[in-house]
This record gives C-alpha cells, structure tokens and sequence, in this order.
C-alpha cells in the first residue's frame, strides 16, 4: 500500500522502537494546539499492543528529507465497524495534500478488511477534528467525502476547595476493585455504555489490556457502588501526569436517576483533592443520549475543548450500534 505523499516525504511502518518520536510529535502538536499534553511512551506502547492491533498494516510514519518525523498515521480498528482514523501532522507540514493523503491511505486499508467483517452490517470510517486546530484536517475529511455527525467535549474541573461529599442513594455501597471482579466490571460498563451514541460491545481482552494491563492502572482509583451484590455504576480513573483522568463514568439503568452518577463524580473529585490533584477531567459526548453533559456541569465541571467527528459509509448496510436509546 503506498502513499501518495507530497514531493520529498517518505514513509515507513512503525516498530516498538519508534513509540519515542511518534510521542515527541503528538507532545509538540499538542503543546502547539492547547498548550498542554498527556500522552506517554507507555500511552503509545499500550495503543500499539491492543488485540485488533497489527502495527505493520495499520500505521504509517511520515518523514522529512532531513528525516525529521512531521506525521503519524494509525487506523483504529477498536470498534470494527466504525474504524477510527488517528493522525497527528506537525503544525509546519500541515497542508491539505498532506492531510488528504493520510486519509487516503487509512480509508484503503480500512476497505481491505471489509470482506473479514460481518456481511450485512454498516461499515464506517471516521475521523475527528479538535476545533482548536487549523480548520486543513477538517477540509480534508470534507473533500474525501466525510460529513460532519456530532461532537465531543473534554471537560475538566479545578477545584480550589474539597469537593461536596457525596450522597449516596439508599442501598448502595463502595466496595474495592479486586481482579476476580474484571469480568463483572467489564459486564457493567458495556451494558451501562449500550445506551452511549456509536457503542458497540467491547471485548472483554481489549477491555483488560486497555485499562487493567494499563501501566496507569490503579485499582484504588476504580470506584465501585454496589447494590446489594449487583454492580450499580463504574467510575474508572486513573492519573495522568498532573490530573485525575476519568476514563469511563456510567450508571445501569435501574439505578438511573437517584443521584448515583453525581456521587461517583463528587467521590472521584474527593479522592484526587486528597492526593493534591486539583484538576479531574473526562470526555463526553456533546449530544449524549443519558444527558451525562448536563451532570458533568452540575458537578461543576466546564467545556474547554472541542472536537468534531466526520463519517464516511464505506458499506452500507444494518446499523449495528447504538443511534438512540428509549425514554
């Protein structure tokens, strides 16, 4: 599969080894776009080694004649159905050839592995944009037939004072995580997030290997309220240099609406305060279906980016994840 790169770019497929450069180049875009960054070499390591993942088919290095790494090209096959385009250009050979020839490049590979996937089922292919980004990403996606469907929002709070304690619904309680409990978190999780726009089911293996086998794993930052032997809600966190990250935050249906997800959110906030992390921060769809915005804003926490998600049907056929939920 070759790229049809601007003169004098050449690329190569990634190997381990190159986990350093590819997250020097995100660190600096990301420093350049929101004058923060997160992402570790272990980040990368864990990302390259999911299950779906096969590194010399499904991403590219971009280099410079000076060989100098100016962008990082993954297709994320997590989901299978609606495979993710993740790219990454620095700022100063950002251009639409450029960015199109990436786009390019994913969609064909992601076209081969049509015929492996489930015959009547809706194939898509998608990309996001950070709006804090020069609008060429944007452009590209819209010249290579992708149209604009929804966005996402990172939100954070900073909290200068402790956070309110939480309250509690009747008969719930926090236990610990252990590990003979993964498979049942993973159950509860799935379940609560089929009512999340675009889910479909993640297996339990890229569950374990993207959160526990997590060099970030901590089990003490795994919240856990149950109901009588039932698993009511998650609340999945980890720290991320300096702040608390919640990477995934649901309630199950029977226990919606009591005021469970806002205590999870004030127990989670009081737990990082008393580790001195001031800052808690998630990511949530900007048009969710639970209305999970509207708690994350009475939490107290704030939109501070982002980020619009373009689509393109590679197949047509039956829609296999979650569109709209019952009321």
């Amino acid at each position: 599969m070759a790229l049809n790169l601007p003169e004098a770019l050449h690329a190569r497929r990634p190997t381990m080894a190159d986990a350093q450069i590819v997250v020097d180049l995100i660190r600096f875009c990301q420093l350049r776009e929101w004058k923060g960054s997160e992402i570790t070499v272990e980040d990368t390591l864990t990302l390259w080694g999911e299950p779906e993942m096969d590194l010399e088919q499904d991403a590219w290095l971009i280099f410079a004649p000076d060989n100098q790494l100016v962008a990082y090209l993954h297709l994320l096959r997590r989901d299978s159905l609606r495979m993710n385009i993740n790219k990454r250009v620095h700022p100063d050979y950002d251009t639409l050839e450029l960015q199109h020839a990436l786009i390019m490049c994913a969609e064909e590979r992601a076209r081969q592995l049509i015929p492996q996937l489930r015959p009547d089922a809706r194939i898509t292919l998608n990309t996001t944009c950070s709006t804090l980004a020069t609008p060429v990403a944007s452009e590209a996606a819209k010249q290579a037939g992708f149209d604009y469907i929804r966005s996402s929002f990172r939100m954070e709070i900073a909290m200068e004072t402790p956070p309110p304690k939480p309250i509690w619904p009747e008969g719930i309680v926090l236990r610990p995580f252990t590990l003979e409990m993964a498979r049942a978190v993973h159950a509860a999780d799935d379940e609560a997030f089929s009512d999340h726009w675009g889910y479909t089911s993640t297996p339990f293996e890229t569950f374990e290997h993207i959160f526990i086998k997590s060099p970030k794993f901590d089990p003490t930052l795994w919240f856990l309220p149950f109901a009588g032997e039932e698993i009511a809600g998650t609340a999945l966190c980890e720290h991320r240099e300096e702040i608390g990250f919640v990477n995934s935050l649901s309630v199950r249906r029977p226990w919606r609406r009591q005021g469970l997800g806002l205590a999870l959110l004030h127990h989670t906030f009081g737990e990082f305060y008393q580790r001195d992390v001031r800052k808690v921060a998630l990511y949530v769809d900007a048009q969710s279906l639970t209305g999970a915005t509207r708690l994350y804003e009475r939490a107290g926490m704030k939109v501070v980016r982002q980020f619009d998600q373009y689509e393109k049907e590679l197949r047509a056929g039956i829609e296999l994840s979650t569109q709209e939920i019952e009321a």
